[in-house]
């Protein structure tokens, strides 16, 4: 989409120009802030009231803050990463029920590596010692993996909150507390 070049520039000086509030005067200082930011998705094309408007302007002005950054492309080098053959291997582990065979019966990581040697062997591993250290290495990188998608809930919950506060108008409270409960909260609280 390409925009009218006096536009841009028009958009560019109301962008880069201070706006002058008086000092406290914080409801013309937000409009004016969104304001600002609605220039800004404008100059680069963004609908301001597209979901993903934040994103889309991030990309924009990442490439502006840090123009050195490059994608080099390369062959992969060395050993292919096991990653997606732990978490399976991990996953046949965490199934398996040792047999229990005597007073001499083993460990269970012996047992497996004995029975699902064609398993171990497509993780790369070949010794119980290997197998420990595998099973260990799939559960740290099971545990990452979750806590980033945790991560990653717990973003978009906010962000959704956000768009929520953003399109729901401010709600003044009814009630107003009186001296009287407000010593019953401090007595309560020990706020002196």
């Amino acid at each position: 989409m390409n925009a009218d070049p006096r536009r841009k520039l028009a958009l560019w000086r109301r962008i880069n120009s201070p706006v002058a509030i008086r000092v406290g005067d914080t409801k013309r200082g937000d409009a004016a802030v969104r304001a600002w930011w609605e220039n800004i998705f404008c100059y680069y094309d963004i609908d301001p009231a597209s979901p993903d408007r934040w994103e889309r302007v991030s990309w924009y002005l990442a490439v502006k803050a840090f123009p050195e950054f490059r994608l080099i492309q390369s062959a992969p080098v060395g050993r292919q990463k096991a990653t997606p053959k732990r978490a399976k291997l991990l996953s046949k582990f965490e199934d398996y029920q040792a047999p229990k065979r005597g007073p001499k019966r083993g460990s269970k990581s012996k047992h497996f590596l004995t029975e699902h040697r064609a398993a171990c062997a497509a993780a790369g591993v070949k010794t119980e010692n290997g197998l420990k250290a595998a099973i260990a290495k799939a559960k740290r990188e099971r545990k990452i993996e979750r806590e980033g998608v945790e991560l990653r809930r717990a973003i978009d919950a906010i962000q959704a909150q956000h768009q929520r506060n953003l399109a729901e108008p401010a709600v003044k409270s009814a009630t107003k507390s009186t001296p009287k409960s407000n010593a019953k909260l401090n007595k309560q609280f020990r706020i002196r």
